[in-house]
């Protein structure tokens, strides 16, 4: 067994994280390394994948920054969807993913920051690597999406990068939409409905909220406008919480589906063995997946997001969150920044980030005389390129993958 920076890989290029749980597949040239970019937050970390093939030297290897999804409350550097990775392969480019501070224990300018500063510590040779902003890519997944706006708008123009892939983003949060209970009946889920609770929910919400008054101890009930504890400490661990999502759909899919669809992704090996959630999710993992939908039916979810300990009033957050309404606003655009190049991609079927985000967005960008392209996939809903992109292989899946190297100015293989 080889070791990399503190990642194991076995004979099959599967790298193991600190706890021994399978992380992430790569194709064996591929070498996965864990950096710690931060000197605020000697915790946080990014995974750098450097494709190590001919198709690239070191003086001119593209870039891809990605920023993981989970709801701004969960998720890791390792949620990686299987046909960006690929695509960084076949382009010989080397793949950044950024952890970030997570809500409701910091709030989203919290996060903003990290995600800055793991961008500077890039493209200031932290990784001994030199990139140009002309062959960078970066991807930003749901709320990963709203970080990457969030930073690009700050960005100098100068040190732009080439193009932004914008995945379901969460670029126009809307408090006055998120503020409100979304009924059980359009976000059903068995271990919020269960009676009396999900124990380990119950007890993870009592820790983070104040409790409101005359609320039972099953927070599934709980009313929105429950406010925050001050204080709070970053969780030390947060799995992927790829459960919530099976559970969400009544199904548990069996590790022959995964292999395969990892493989018709040219990687090497499924990440079942992580994702088998049953097997090594602890219940704990399992509740903080559960934050999203929890805020969701309970009209608390923005509540998460703000800087209570900084005194952030929810109408000071609904100004910072909602990045469409804001450039939109905007007299002049370039009173806000501007972005590059961009492509939003949503599913038609997205109830948790509907597809009006993307396409509200995608409208404002051409009003501002910026270059916008938006591709709907029909019948699709969140997150569905983890689980059902393969690349090279679905005519949506080649249209991104020709966007980008036409912005990033690479052939096809």
């Amino acid at each position: 067994m080889t070791t990399i920076n503190g990642h194991s890989l076995n004979g099959n290029g599967h790298a193991a994280n600190g706890n021994g749980h399978a992380s992430i597949d790569v194709a064996p040239s591929t070498q996965v390394k864990t950096v710690h970019f931060s000197s605020k937050h000697p915790d946080l970390t990014l995974l750098y994948l450097d494709a190590a093939t001919p198709a690239s030297s070191s003086s001119n290897k593209p870039l891809i920054f990605y920023i993981h999804g989970g709801g701004f409350v969960v998720g890791d550097a390792y949620l990686i969807p299987a046909h960006l990775i690929a695509l960084a392969q076949n382009m010989g480019a080397a793949l950044v993913s950024v952890n970030y501070r997570l809500c409701p224990e910091v709030g989203i300018r919290n996060g903003v920051e990290d995600v800055e500063e793991a961008w500077q510590y890039v493209f200031k040779g932290g990784l001994g690597q030199s990139f140009e902003a002309s062959k960078t890519l970066i991807v930003g997944a749901s709320a990963g999406s709203h970080y990457a706006v969030q930073m690009l708008l700050t960005t100098d123009p100068a040190a732009q990068p080439a193009a932004f892939l914008n995945i379901y983003g969460a670029v126009g949060v809307d408090v006055s939409r998120y503020g409100q209970p979304i009924p059980q009946s359009v976000l059903p889920h068995p271990l919020l409905d269960m009676p009396g609770g999900f124990p380990p929910l119950n007890q993870l919400i009592h820790n983070l909220y104040n409790k409101p008054e005359g609320a039972s101890d099953n927070v599934s009930e709980w009313p929105a406008g429950a406010s925050l504890k001050s204080g709070l400490l970053q969780p030390s661990e947060v799995r992927l919480g790829v459960l919530d999502q099976l559970l969400a759909k009544e199904k548990i899919d069996h590790p022959e589906k995964w292999e395969a669809f990892w493989a018709a992704n040219g990687l090497s090996k499924s990440l079942y063995g992580d994702l088998q959630a049953g097997v090594r999710m602890k219940p704990e993992d399992i509740a903080r997946s559960l934050l999203l939908p929890w805020g969701f039916r309970t009209g608390n979810f923005v509540e998460m997001l703000r800087d209570a300990d900084a005194g952030q009033t929810l109408e000071e957050s609904d100004v910072y969150l909602n990045i469409t309404k804001r450039l939109q606003g905007a007299a002049d655009p370039a009173s806000t920044g501007r972005l590059p190049p961009t492509m939003s991609v949503h599913g038609s079927a997205d109830v948790l980030v509907p597809p009006s985000v993307s396409e509200g967005f995608h409208a404002v960008m051409k009003a501002r005389g910026e270059e916008s392209e938006l591709l709907i996939v029909e019948g699709k809903e969140h997150g569905f390129d983890c689980g059902e992109w393969v690349f090279g292989q679905d005519d949506d899946v080649r249209k991104v993958d020709m966007w980008v190297r036409a912005k990033l100015g690479v052939t096809a293989a």
